[in-house]
């Protein structure tokens, strides 16, 4: 059953392995994805209203009847920087988590504590909290390790993030599994 249908402008649109959507607690559906079109069209007064980048993040809040987008923006940086999950807490702020080539990632906030071993930037994983309306960015944290695979996201009742992730071959060999939390304030 098809529930709406919403037309915006933007070529190139694609998510990591599909289009992560979400539905957040007041309502709204929430597609993010990445993109390497500049006719995405940001609305007013969010965080990133152009791409600067290869290829950046977007995301975007569609009304609760699907008839409108409420709020869309770019995020990202002068490289390639893509998203594979979303996440909300009870006040509808917006958690993302995904990968930045971009040392300029939100404002320079993707630290590299990894250099490149192949001359190229590094990807960094990071994991990203915004305001629901997409004016601010709240914080931007690099998770540190360049080389492994991302699972799941989930926001907590008191504001709190939990994220996993599996590593491969950085501690001689073995594989390791490592999960994160987040504090409310960060």
């Amino acid at each position: 059953q098809r529930l709406f249908v919403v037309l915006f402008a933007g070529a190139m649109l694609h998510g990591a392995g599909g289009v992560p959507v979400a539905v957040d607690p007041q309502g709204y559906l929430w597609q993010v994805g990445s993109t390497a079109s500049a006719f995405f069209v940001a609305t007013p007064g969010v965080v990133q209203p152009k791409i600067t980048g290869e290829s950046d993040v977007y995301l975007i809040r569609y009304n609760r009847e699907g008839t409108a987008v409420e709020a869309a923006t770019y995020l990202g940086g002068k490289l390639n920087d893509s998203v594979a999950a979303i996440a909300f807490d009870e006040s509808g702020n917006v958690y993302l988590r995904g990968m930045s080539a971009s040392e300029d990632f939100l404002g320079g906030t993707i630290l590299r504590p990894n250099g490149p071993s192949t001359g190229l930037p590094p990807s960094n994983p990071f994991l990203a909290k915004l305001d629901r309306d997409l004016r601010r960015v709240e914080y931007v944290f690099n998770l540190g390790v360049t080389n492994g695979t991302y699972y799941g996201l989930a926001a907590g009742a008191d504001g709190s993030v939990f994220t996993m992730q599996v590593n491969c071959g950085v501690r001689g060999g073995f594989c390791s599994a490592e999960a994160y939390r987040v504090g409310p304030e960060g």
